[in-house]
């Protein structure tokens, strides 16, 4: 390592801050920067509700929307590992910039993701149902990379680490609370109010 660095002297690294004081560092950061501030609001709430709904979907929506067993589960996995993958990509290859932030807004991006979530479950028919949701799934994957590397390129570097995990484990705890409040509704309501 010492020899990558450049010939660079090695530095005893600032201390890190304790447990309990992890979320209030954090969030002083997030104060003091309020564009780190939104994007982590993004990232927080577009994981939690859109990956949710994936994670309740992935197995209802094929077989007790669409009536397609297990086959349609397979299906629907495939159509998402594609997904995912091209949205990433093209966050990677065509929204590199960090001006492209200003030509397409965030809610404008989390709605139309939203709508196509919907749909998913508004149409009966099998093609339109998991075509809308291949595409849910390509734009949540645009929404979740490009507002995760926003995040990270306008944090101080000295609260990178702080301001990541923090926002990656509260969407994941708030992805918890979405799944079992989702689960709950699609059990009692089906799966279009879940």
């Amino acid at each position: 390592y010492l020899g990558l660095n450049g010939g660079a002297a090695w530095r005893r690294p600032a201390r890190a801050p304790r447990l309990r004081e992890v979320p209030g560092a954090a969030f002083a950061t997030l104060r003091r920067h309020p564009g780190v501030g939104r994007n982590f609001g993004y990232v927080v709430l577009s994981t939690a509700f859109f990956q949710g709904f994936h994670n309740i979907a992935r197995a209802l929506l094929p077989m007790q929307h669409l009536q397609m067993g297990q086959r349609g589960v397979m299906l629907l996995q495939a159509l998402a590992s594609v997904s995912f993958f091209a949205g990433a990509v093209f966050v990677g290859l065509a929204m590199q910039r960090k001006q492209a932030a200003a030509r397409l807004p965030p809610w404008l991006m989390c709605g139309a993701t939203a709508l196509l979530m919907l749909a998913s479950v508004l149409t009966g028919s099998a093609p339109w149902s998991l075509s809308a949701y291949a595409l849910y799934l390509f734009l949540f994957e645009v929404c979740a990379v490009f507002f995760q590397k926003n995040m990270l390129i306008e944090c101080p570097q000295d609260a990178l680490g702080l301001v990541s995990s923090l926002a990656l484990s509260l969407a994941t705890v708030a992805m918890v609370c979405v799944i079992y409040a989702g689960g709950w509704m699609s059990d009692r309501f089906g799966l279009w109010l879940g």
